[in-house]
């Protein structure tokens, strides 16, 4: 073979690799095509799935939050006295924040409209701030009149029983002590019914 012949074939090759190459490439740019086009869609379909999911989680947070009802209660004071009372109600002659001071967070959690939970945790300043359960029961009403309660629940001695601790229900600046410490227990687990 000469060089001449040798130089032909070269460039026959080359221009059939051209040609069919060009072809090669369309396709090639077609399959990219369709395969983009594939996955927008694809894409574009999770996009729709993800708004539908997220609006579902948000509907069932809406729906369970209003059945969550937090509320709370603080009161602080500041005691001194000139005479010593500090074996009656923890006043002395120097300054006391402790006596005065109690904190709470409630939280009622209905069930269902006839069932709902309760939960009372109260911190009191005079037993260094322990966190302590006052209030933990289920509460079921029968009927329009007749609710059961079963837990731990406030004693009911007294008419301020069951708002002591919240200091702005009541009409005096602490519960009078001739009354409201005789009774060491402010909790008992157990039912009660009203009517």
């Amino acid at each position: 073979m000469t060089q001449k012949t040798i130089l032909w074939m070269c460039v026959f090759l080359l221009s059939t690799s051209l040609i069919y190459s060009e072809d090669s490439w369309s396709a090639t740019n077609k399959n990219y095509e369709e395969r983009i086009n594939k996955l927008e869609k694809q894409l574009k379909k999770l996009a729709r799935k993800s708004t539908k999911r997220n609006r579902a989680i948000n509907s069932k947070f809406k729906k369970a939050q209003a059945r969550l009802k937090f509320n709370g209660f603080v009161s602080a004071g500041l005691s001194r006295s000139d005479e010593a009372a500090d074996s009656i109600i923890g006043v002395s002659d120097q300054n006391n924040y402790l006596v005065d001071t109690i904190f709470g967070l409630q939280v009622n959690a209905k069930i269902n409209d006839k069932t709902s939970a309760v939960l009372q945790l109260v911190g009191r300043g005079i037993d260094a701030n322990n966190v302590l359960a006052e209030w933990g029961y289920l509460s079921h009403a029968f009927t329009p009149n007749v609710t059961v309660r079963i837990g731990r629940l406030r004693v009911p001695f007294y008419v301020a029983s069951e708002y002591i601790e919240v200091g702005y229900a009541y009409p005096w600046v602490r519960p009078p002590i001739d009354v409201y410490t005789l009774v060491p227990i402010t909790s008992y687990y157990g039912t009660d019914i009203t009517m």
